[in-house]
């Protein structure tokens, strides 16, 4: 029973000191965070008829011009263009009356009859924006109508669809280029290459206040984006970066929170192509760091976040702004006090700075007598634990000594 004690004994101590060690290598290096508070937005696609149109009292008769004047204005706060469909029909028609001689009075020369019942304005609008010229200011009845159609109601009904101005969605949803439509193709929209930098003074910096979604705002179903991400080692020694999302807090919408889990899509991948992250743009399954390799001092490397909305995203997540998208980005090096003794870095430092983030370097000087005294207790109870087996080997030796003795006699 005394032995078995003993054992249980060794295993324990030896547990104790395998901790200890791993603790002082642990110790041996620095770890310092940095937060950048990313936005992403959803756009508003929102256009409105604007006519001008009194309905006539007392019928049209043949060779009557009505007037009536419709535009199309930009109620959203995306680029847009616009195609408008009329239908035109007597209400009361029994199979006799034909619905040709209503006719539309189309003359701008702003907007082109596709061959396919829309009239597509040759233009794109910006938020605020009305179409230039009118679609139509007049329609009329045909002087060669009979009196048959002598005190009939004859409609004019428009409808209006509009997409954002971009060529996948008009050649994805029109079947149309910009050149068929007449309209001169959008510039490419200049994404600034977002930043990251691990600073000499051991903390990080982020461009544009710790946004690195420049690319990712007024966003539609459908639609993919992809921003660049440089990062950059300005610290005096070679560095290992690690990446974690933090999903938004309590506070955040139900709605908002569907999006980002069941509808963004985002996908991070290093300068070869691997892909390190690829799920909901909220980063919940992102739920432990994942590395983003080794920087020497003075190194560069590039990152792509490349974001999709899916298609089946509904109209109530237009207009939605998530404002803490929390990347946190973590820097480890080796502590210099191990091996030299000495060190810029004898007090540790928090702070948070605009684009700078939030950084926590650990107190060096407070690590060195940790680190003594956790390789010190490693090194004691491993010595006891060794010593515990070894006088149990002696004792059994001894032993067996003693039995062989005893066998001889």
């Amino acid at each position: 029973m005394l032995k078995s004690r003993r054992r249980i004994l060794a295993a324990g101590l030896a547990v104790v000191a395998v901790f200890h060690i791993c603790a002082a290598g642990a110790l041996a290096f620095w770890r310092t965070a940095g937060v950048s508070k990313n936005i992403l937005t959803t756009g508003v696609l929102d256009g409105t008829l604007v006519e001008e149109y009194e309905e006539p009292q007392g019928g049209v008769y043949p060779g009557d011009t009505i007037d009536r004047v419709v535009n199309v204005r930009n109620d959203g706060n995306i680029d847009m263009v616009v195609r408008l469909k009329v239908d035109k029909f007597w209400n009361d028609n029994n199979g006799r009356l034909d619905d040709d001689l209503i006719q539309i009075n189309v003359t701008s020369s702003r907007w082109l009859d596709g061959g396919d019942g829309y009239y597509y304005y040759k233009g794109i609008l910006s938020p605020g924006e009305t179409t230039k010229e009118p679609l139509m200011r007049t329609f009329s009845l045909d002087p060669s109508a009979s009196n048959e159609y002598m005190n009939k109601k004859a409609s004019v009904v428009v409808s209006m669809e509009c997409l954002q101005a971009t060529s996948e969605a008009v050649s994805g949803k029109w079947g149309k280029s910009w050149q068929q439509l007449g309209i001169q193709a959008p510039q490419e929209e200049n994404t600034q290459t977002a930043r990251v930098e691990f600073t000499k003074d051991k903390a990080f910096e982020f461009q544009n206040g710790a946004d690195l979604f420049g690319a990712f705002k007024e966003l539609i179903p459908g639609e993919t984006r992809t921003q660049t991400i440089e990062v950059k080692n300005s610290y005096k020694e070679k560095i290992e970066l690690f990446l974690k999302a933090e999903p938004p807090g309590t506070g955040t919408s139900d709605v908002l929170t569907r999006f980002l889990r069941d509808y963004a899509v985002i996908t991070v991948t290093d300068a070869k192509g691997t892909v390190l992250y690829d799920g909901p743009a909220d980063g919940s399954e992102m739920n432990k760091e994942i590395s983003l390799g080794s920087y020497a001092s003075g190194e560069s490397g590039t990152l792509k976040a490349k974001l999709t909305i899916k298609a089946e995203a509904g109209n109530e997540f237009q207009g939605l702004s998530a404002e803490n998208l929390q990347w946190i980005f973590t820097a480890q090096g080796e502590n210099e006090e191990k091996t030299s003794g000495t060190s810029d870095d004898k007090k540790g430092t928090s702070s948070t700075n605009g684009g700078k983030g939030t950084s926590s370097v650990p107190k060096t000087g407070d690590e060195n007598g940790i680190y003594i005294w956790c390789i010190g207790i490693g090194a004691v109870t491993a010595a006891m634990a060794a010593a515990i087996v070894l006088y149990d080997k002696k004792e059994e030796k001894a032993r067996k000594e003693k039995v062989s003795k005893k066998q001889d006699s």
